[in-house]
């Protein structure tokens, strides 16, 4: 019901992917062989032909410097890993757009060479997760893709270099494990990609696998893993999915002249629902990209800060936990447009925690128009909770409640809320009564309770003479309230008196026998007040003995 701060863990789903580009694929007089490969005996020599060959041409990338050097302290090893593949014996390749995002140089081991080659990354996309680079090497062997149907129950094969059991700098063992293929219809919208359909299936996958292929039993590439089922543990669990043959090859083409449906930034759609607040994460931007030029920040979790883009050309994103809407904007409106964004930016401490303050941004992406601050929020005015929180009661001990400690204007009297009603049990508390109760600037709480006033109003109609519809705009509708001790009705009001960081929680609600009714009211006036709201709705508590 509250919106809490949008902030970390985020990154909560398993990445993997990449796929091969059509200078990779199988010259059109080729037949389908038994198996759905070819079986031209004039094709390249250094064409993959078997699934034993495949390690051959199957990639360990490091993505070194630039976002995985955050936080390294001097000599420390840090970097980011994953898979890739060859498609062409020129070298180019492909991995996933998350394995090489934010990075600032890349490291990518060929099988049997000790030492990496150099890579550039040619072009890269945010929407389907995938990046062509080019190895500066050459008569490389390279895998291609299977001709013919891809069916379920076909068996196939991941193949890739996970990094889950390593240490150090040591390079992964190259693995392949058996499966087969539950669906090439599954969906494809997810926090992080957004694609129409992907193939499900059930060859294990695990961290490290991102940009590694997944083949049929003759190491013809089927499609591009690229993620993974979360248990409660964080671990990987089937089924496991791939971006198929069909999806990949058309982008994969483009990506070898640019990038594609990217603003040039690594991100993954985030959803609150509970508070209403979703957006894309920040967590890297390439260096001269339309979103570096627009002022778009990596997160820097050491006392830095981290960005949130919550509306693109004026369209709300990820409000269903995806990236579709993000995409779709992008792809309609190619991403070198100009566009209008919005951002908050949320200040960290030197823990990577939030600290209270954020800003709200606004531009324009492919324009001169750079992001400005539009309003910004804490520091003062909202709820210090760093000195603890403090149990209060009305003046007769039938209310009791938890408040931060800053909010220590606090009046117990009884009081009468309502024409009609009688004066009963009352408790008022915030950093300053006058300013919670004449204006919308203040944060603070007020309940009351009243056993002879459930004789007269219900939930629904108490509620409904607390309308602040002349001064606020209603965030949704009236919700059901269930805190496991009340039950009744709530509504939260945002806007009041044009103060966009503000919101009004109004609660009304009876025991589950009924014998008396309570009325909260809750105001914040920023994500620093967030906490101490929460705090308040979990921990108020009515003595209906004492009324």
């Amino acid at each position: 019901m509250r919106r809490r701060l949008p902030i970390l863990p985020l990154l909560v789903l398993l990445f993997l992917l990449p796929g091969g580009c059509l200078s990779g694929a199988q010259p059109e007089n080729n037949a389908p062989g038994e198996n759905g490969g070819t079986t031209n005996e004039e094709q390249s020599s250094n064409a993959v032909t078997s699934l034993e060959n495949v390690e051959d041409a199957t990639l360990y990338i490091e993505a070194r410097g630039g976002e995985a050097d955050m936080g390294r302290q001097f000599g420390e090893i840090s970097f980011g890993s994953g898979s890739g593949f060859i498609i062409s014996e020129d070298g180019l390749a492909v991995t996933n757009n998350h394995v090489v995002a934010g990075s600032g140089f890349l490291q990518v081991y060929i099988a049997g060479e000790d030492e990496p080659v150099d890579a550039t990354v040619l072009g890269t996309s945010e929407c389907s997760d995938l990046a062509v680079i080019k190895l500066n090497a050459g008569g490389l062997p390279y895998l291609e893709w299977r001709e013919g149907e891809i069916s379920s129950t076909l068996e196939v094969y991941t193949a890739g270099f996970p990094a889950d059991d390593v240490e150090g700098e040591e390079i992964p063992d190259y693995t392949t494990t058996r499966g087969s293929v539950n669906s090439t219809e599954a969906s494809g919208e997810t926090a992080f990609a957004s694609v129409d359909s992907v193939i499900e299936h059930d060859a294990v996958i695990r961290p490290g696998s991102s940009g590694g292929p997944l083949v049929d039993s003759e190491g013809r590439v089927v499609g591009i893993n690229y993620a993974a089922r979360i248990d409660s543990n964080g671990n990987p669990t089937p089924p496991y999915f791939a971006i198929g043959r069909d999806e990949a090859q058309g982008i994969l083409s483009q990506l070898e002249n640019g990038d594609v449906d990217s603003i040039g930034i690594s991100g993954e759609a985030f959803v609150n629902e509970e508070v209403g607040f979703s957006g894309i994460v920040v967590t890297s931007v390439e260096t001269g990209s339309p979103a570096s030029n627009a002022g778009i920040e990596g997160f820097d979790p050491n006392g830095g800060t981290v960005d949130i883009i919550t509306e693109l050309e004026g369209t709300r994103l990820a409000e269903d936990g995806t990236k579709s809407v993000y995409c779709s904007v992008l792809r309609q409106r190619g991403d070198d447009a100009p566009m209008k964004i919005r951002v908050e930016r949320y200040q960290l401490d030197a823990n990577g925690n939030p600290t209270g303050e954020f800003q709200v941004l606004e531009g324009e992406l492919n324009s001169d128009r750079e992001l400005e601050v539009v309003e910004e929020f804490g520091g003062t005015g909202g709820s210090d909770t760093s000195g603890g929180s403090t149990e209060i009661t009305d003046d007769s001990g039938a209310i009791m409640v938890e408040v931060p400690s800053s909010w220590s204007d606090v009046n117990g009297s009884p009081a009468a809320i309502l024409d009609g009603l009688p004066e009963g049990p009352a408790l008022a508390a915030s950093p300053d009564l006058n300013g919670l109760f004449e204006t919308f600037e203040t944060p603070g709480v007020a309940i009351y309770a009243s056993a002879e006033a459930v004789q007269t109003y219900t939930p629904d109609t108490l509620l409904d003479n607390f309308d602040f519809s002349s001064s606020c705009e209603l965030d949704g509708s009236r919700e059901s309230y269930d805190d496991g001790l009340y039950v009744g009705v709530s509504e939260v009001w945002t806007n009041c008196g044009g103060v966009s960081s503000q919101e009004l929680i109004s609660i009304a609600a009876t025991p589950e026998d009924g014998s008396f009714i309570i009325y909260t009211f809750i105001q914040t006036t920023g994500p620093e007040d967030v906490e101490a709201a929460q705090r308040v709705i979990e921990t108020f508590t009515v003595d209906g003995g004492a009324l």
